[in-house]
């Protein structure tokens, strides 16, 4: 790009060409082509994904449509729980609620919440019951309002800065990588922990735990799956699951998935 300019790069073309068809609805993230704990999905056609051809429509009628879905999955909910679940604007939220003719209903400490018309009905009784959920279940992230079934004394003990919940154990012992970024190109990049690598005296490679990067991240440093401005510098940290009495000795890291990468010893 800029051939002949003093600020002429070199870009990678293959990340931005598929963000812009998963943008576009073309192409979405399949089945990952690692283990469970790893982050790397294969890129996959999105009427392949759905067993059908995806049907396109209006931003509005695309909000509607996303909240409904939410709202049969945890109504009654909240505005803040539609803004924080969606990153969308009061304004947009509202709109979809009365697109959908969403029914006002009184919550539990006055809080005011929304439901579907159909759904009015109060729920019979159940019978005590207890359920064991993975870390980032959605059935404990689905409110950002929380205390009508935690207290709130218990935030911290069981959800990060970024709302997700649930500890992450390591099968050996969990290694930090603790990392500085600054955006040296002229277009903003997007770093994604599954293109950085460790490797041990023996020679052996570990990948990045992305489960484990997610919860030891949170929102105030995130460093993972935001782009980064030209110029701009961001901290973070890289969680890698190596054997417990193992020792990593260097690092190789890279812009994006594509780029040659550089070595980083983490001896000295």
């Amino acid at each position: 790009m800029f051939e002949g300019k003093p600020y002429a790069t070199v870009l990678h073309v293959a990340p931005r060409v598929l963000a812009w068809l998963s943008a576009t609805g073309d192409v979405v993230r399949g089945r990952n082509a690692g283990h469970w704990r790893i982050t790397r999905p294969r890129w996959t056609r999105m009427d392949d994904w759905l067993g059908a051809p995806v049907s396109s429509c209006e931003t509005r009628e695309g909000y509607a449509e996303l909240v409904a879905a939410y709202q049969r999955a945890f109504g009654p909910v909240t505005e803040p729980d539609l803004t924080w679940w969606f990153g969308a604007t009061k304004g947009v939220m509202r709109q979809a609620l009365s697109d959908l003719n969403a029914v006002p209903v009184r919550l539990e400490r006055e809080r005011a919440g929304w439901v579907l018309p159909d759904d009015v009905d109060p729920e019979p009784p159940a019978e005590p019951w207890a359920a064991l959920l993975p870390a980032l279940d959605p059935t404990a992230l689905g409110w950002k309002v929380r205390d009508f079934y935690l207290a709130p004394d218990f935030y911290s003990a069981i959800f990060d800065w970024s709302g997700n919940v649930g500890a992450k154990e390591a099968q050996g012992r969990f290694t930090i990588l603790y990392i500085t970024v600054t955006s040296v190109g002229n277009q903003a990049q997007t770093m994604d922990d599954s293109a950085h690598y460790v490797d041990d005296a023996k020679g052996r490679r570990f990948s990045a735990d992305s489960e484990a990067d997610i919860l030891i991240n949170g929102s105030k440093n995130s460093v993972f799956f935001s782009q980064i401005n030209p110029g701009n510098t961001v901290h973070g940290k890289i969680a890698f699951d190596l054997p417990k009495g193992d020792t990593a000795v260097r690092a190789e890291l890279h812009d994006s998935a594509f780029s040659n990468g550089v070595t980083v010893s983490l001896t000295h």
